[in-house]
Protein backbone atom coordinates (compact mmCIF):
# COMPACT_ATOMS: atom_id res chain seq x y z
CA UNK A 1 0.00 0.00 0.00
CA UNK A 2 1.10 3.78 -0.94
CA UNK A 3 0.70 6.45 1.34
CA UNK A 4 1.47 9.76 0.00
CA UNK A 5 1.05 13.09 2.48
CA UNK A 6 2.05 16.47 1.44
CA UNK A 7 2.22 19.53 3.89
CA UNK A 8 2.83 23.10 3.09
CA UNK A 9 5.09 24.76 5.69
CA UNK A 10 4.08 28.58 5.19
CA UNK A 11 6.44 30.18 7.51
CA UNK A 12 9.56 28.33 5.43
CA UNK A 13 7.88 28.51 2.26
CA UNK A 14 8.17 24.70 1.44
CA UNK A 15 6.42 21.93 0.64
CA UNK A 16 6.84 18.73 2.32
CA UNK A 17 6.12 15.12 0.58
CA UNK A 18 5.97 12.10 2.42
CA UNK A 19 5.73 8.85 0.59
CA UNK A 20 5.72 5.36 2.26
CA UNK A 21 4.85 1.94 1.13
CA UNK A 22 3.76 -0.04 3.88
CA UNK A 23 2.94 -4.40 3.75
CA UNK A 24 -0.61 -3.85 4.41
CA UNK A 25 -0.92 -7.46 5.39
CA UNK A 26 2.31 -7.59 8.07
CA UNK A 27 1.62 -3.71 8.87
CA UNK A 28 5.08 -2.98 8.92
CA UNK A 29 7.06 -0.16 6.67
CA UNK A 30 8.86 -1.04 3.49
CA UNK A 31 10.25 2.04 2.33
CA UNK A 32 9.93 6.01 2.56
CA UNK A 33 11.17 9.32 0.86
CA UNK A 34 10.71 12.63 2.40
CA UNK A 35 11.10 15.21 0.05
CA UNK A 36 11.51 19.21 0.80
CA UNK A 37 11.20 21.29 -1.96
CA UNK A 38 11.27 24.89 -2.09
CA UNK A 39 9.42 27.14 -5.14
CA UNK A 40 12.48 27.99 -6.97
CA UNK A 41 11.55 29.81 -10.13
CA UNK A 42 8.47 27.83 -11.81
CA UNK A 43 8.44 24.64 -10.25
CA UNK A 44 8.58 23.48 -6.99
CA UNK A 45 12.32 22.04 -6.52
CA UNK A 46 14.06 19.51 -4.52
CA UNK A 47 16.01 20.90 -1.89
CA UNK A 48 16.60 17.23 0.27
CA UNK A 49 15.72 13.90 0.39
CA UNK A 50 15.52 11.67 3.03
CA UNK A 51 15.21 7.62 2.21
CA UNK A 52 14.21 4.76 4.58
CA UNK A 53 14.44 1.03 3.97
CA UNK A 54 12.32 -0.72 6.54
CA UNK A 55 12.63 1.17 9.45
CA UNK A 56 16.19 2.33 8.48
CA UNK A 57 17.38 5.70 7.43
CA UNK A 58 19.81 5.69 4.23
CA UNK A 59 22.80 8.38 5.39
CA UNK A 60 25.24 6.76 3.33
CA UNK A 61 24.91 8.48 -0.31
CA UNK A 62 26.47 5.96 -2.67
CA UNK A 63 23.47 4.13 -1.09
CA UNK A 64 21.07 6.17 -1.57
CA UNK A 65 21.46 6.33 -4.97
CA UNK A 66 20.85 2.39 -5.28
CA UNK A 67 18.02 2.80 -2.30
CA UNK A 68 16.00 5.31 -4.18
CA UNK A 69 15.80 3.52 -7.57
CA UNK A 70 14.66 0.57 -5.58
CA UNK A 71 11.79 2.62 -3.61
CA UNK A 72 10.66 4.10 -6.80
CA UNK A 73 9.93 0.71 -8.24
CA UNK A 74 8.01 -0.97 -5.45
CA UNK A 75 4.59 0.30 -6.80
CA UNK A 76 5.20 -0.22 -10.51
CA UNK A 77 3.81 -4.41 -10.28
Amino acid sequence: MNVRRIYLVKDKDEVFEMNHVYDAIEGRVIGGKHLTKKPIGAEPKVVSIVLLKGERFIRDPAEAATVLLWFDSLMED
